[in-house]
């Protein structure tokens, strides 16, 4: 079987040697940010969300929960590098938020309907960008995977799903035009706030990755049942696997994070761990073991993701056939250990068992290296250690 050339050669002739194999009884596990899109769905999602003002709190209870991951003490500390505290950036973002709520712009919708008030609502989503960005940093992912669905409290699960299907569809459009960039977003200086002008860099765009399409696709024909793993939002990550613009195939199961429902069906702020481990980190691993393991009798035949947060799934079913490592240009300390493996196994010409995959982040697609062209044109090598200037030649840049 021929798949994409975009692959590296190794990689591209171990997957159509896996692929041309017989199969029986077996299932493959996939994490979804970032390996198999480009891009973060959950974070897409909350830009699209706060874009939208997609909202149904009150200023008071979106204060709460923009506050609920601080202690007392955490929250009047100064943002580390800054001169404010993190209760001064939630002041500010709840200032314009309710100014917006006052004037009728908050309220649940799935497309913008609205362009008034541009200098107010890019305080509110520059502001908002800077504090998630700031609770993974100085809390913990953890914390992160937990703030970043907060504004979904009171939404039904249908509302989400049909939010995140929009975002998405749109986000995806736009990067098959554009690509994935570097930007830099700053708050406005004409509004008066607490913290005076702050900025957040971040890379705008969020895409399916076509040869990871094709090798599920691939894979659901050879009767491979497929799993998704993801510390993602169940809706975010069910609304963009059932797209009908990204053609997934059919997945037999989807282990994801979750909100508890209220009785009227609302999410509200508590978290759901019912029936799986959380599917963060570790809780990964033992979503597998304990739900998916037992109905097969053995491990998964194949295995992708991108993170540390994989490292846990990825390092401990080692039987599996192949084992994809996407190089997303992040250095992953955990990781680094399935990267050195695979750069070891071919430094030795062994048969492949660890793949390490590099893509061009700018051209939204894989390429044939296990180096990564990022959004700054910047070269991480196969290992995610950043090249030097001198490494990161023109020719790399052209093809970015």
């Amino acid at each position: 079987m021929t798949i994409s050339a975009n692959w590296y050669p190794r990689n591209r002739q171990a997957l159509e040697e896996f692929l041309s194999s017989s199969f029986d009884n077996d299932y493959a596990i996939f994490d979804f940010d970032n390996t198999l899109s480009m891009g973060d769905s959950q974070w897409t999602l909350f830009i699209g969300q706060a874009e939208r003002l997609a909202y149904k709190l009150s200023p008071e209870e979106f204060h709460a929960l923009l506050s609920k991951e601080f202690t007392k003490e955490e929250i009047a500390l100064k943002v580390p590098s800054f001169s404010f505290t993190f209760q001064d950036v939630i002041e500010d973002i709840v200032s314009s938020y309710r100014f917006l709520f006052k004037a009728g712009e908050v309220g649940f919708k799935t497309k913008i309907d609205s362009n008034n008030y541009p200098l107010e609502k890019q305080e509110f989503l520059t502001k908002m960008l800077f504090l998630l960005s700031q609770v993974e940093s100085f809390l913990s992912v953890d914390a992160a995977c937990r703030f970043i669905q907060y504004p979904f409290v009171h939404l039904t699960k249908e509302e989400v799903y049909a939010l995140a299907q929009e975002v998405h569809t749109e986000a995806c459009k736009k990067t098959r035009q554009k690509g994935i960039r570097h930007a830099i977003q700053f708050s406005p200086k004409e509004i008066p706030s607490r913290t005076g002008v702050i900025s957040i860099e971040l890379d705008e765009g969020f895409i399916i990755v076509d040869e990871m399409l094709e090798l599920l696709q691939s894979l659901s024909k050879k009767g491979v049942d497929l799993y998704c793993i993801s510390s993602s939002q169940e809706d975010t990550i069910r609304a963009a696997l059932e797209n009908p613009f990204f053609h997934f195939p059919p997945f037999k199961g989807i282990f994801t994070e979750n909100l508890l429902l209220d009785q009227k069906g609302r999410y509200c702020e508590e978290y759901d761990f019912i029936g799986h481990p959380p599917t963060v980190n570790e809780g990964k691993k033992k979503a597998i073991s304990e739900k998916i393991l037992s109905l097969y009798g053995k491990a998964p035949i194949f295995m992708a993701g991108d993170s540390d947060g994989d490292y846990s799934f990825l390092s401990s079913f080692e039987e599996a056939r192949l084992i994809l490592i996407f190089n997303r240009g992040q250095r992953c300390l955990e990781l680094q250990k399935l990267k050195e493996k695979a750069l070891k196994e071919e430094k030795d010409g062994l048969k492949p068992h660890y793949l390490v995959q590099g893509r061009s982040t700018t051209k939204a697609q894989l390429w044939p290296k296990e180096e990564c062209l990022d959004s700054r044109l910047r070269l991480h090598l196969g290992n995610g250690e950043l090249s030097s200037p001198s490494q990161c030649s023109l020719k790399d840049k052209t093809i970015a």
